[in-house]
Order: C-alpha cells, then structure tokens, then sequence
C-alpha cells in the first residue's frame, strides 16, 4: 500500500479490515502483518500508524481454518472481504 501526498508532513495510519459470509465464519480467524506472512509486524484492528507521506508497505493477510472446525466444513468456498482504510495520523 502507498499513500501519495503533496505535502511533507502529512503522516497516516494503516488499518485493515476483515469479513467473511458464510457457514465457515464462526470457524475462521484472521491476520494482517505489515511485511512477511507470520513473521512480519503484526497489524491490529485499530491498525498501525505515523506512517511517512509516501511511503510504501507491503501487506500480509491471513485466513485460516480453526483445527476444531467440523470436518464437514473442508474444502468449502467462502467468500471474504479485505479492506484497507489510509487515514491521516493525529498529532
């Protein structure tokens, strides 16, 4: 993700969100790190922020079956939204 501005000092902040619809959402969870899958800067629900104008990060999302979930539920389809929201960062 990139934010463009003409300015230099406006920072922002990164936040994503997450839905899924279907019979698997309740057996589902979700992940977003900025950088490697796993391993990178984990972002949380009120997201990461003081970002530099123009700066560029990349961005890991994740979801994932729960091992608990009913066997009935492999291999189904579902579908799901991801949203990434670029707000100013407060002073």
């Amino acid at each position: 993700m990139t934010s463009f501005s003409s300015g230099t000092t406006l920072r922002w902040k990164l936040r994503v969100q997450h839905s899924a619809t279907s019979e698997l959402q309740n057996h589902l969870t979700f992940a977003a790190w900025e950088g490697q899958c796993g391993t990178g800067t984990p972002i949380p629900d009120a997201g990461i922020g003081d970002l530099a104008p123009n700066e560029i990060i990349d961005v890991c999302v994740r979801f994932s079956l729960s091992p608990t979930a009913p066997a009935s539920l492999q291999n189904r389809d579902f579908a799901a939204s991801i949203t990434m929201i670029a707000e100013q960062a407060t002073s």
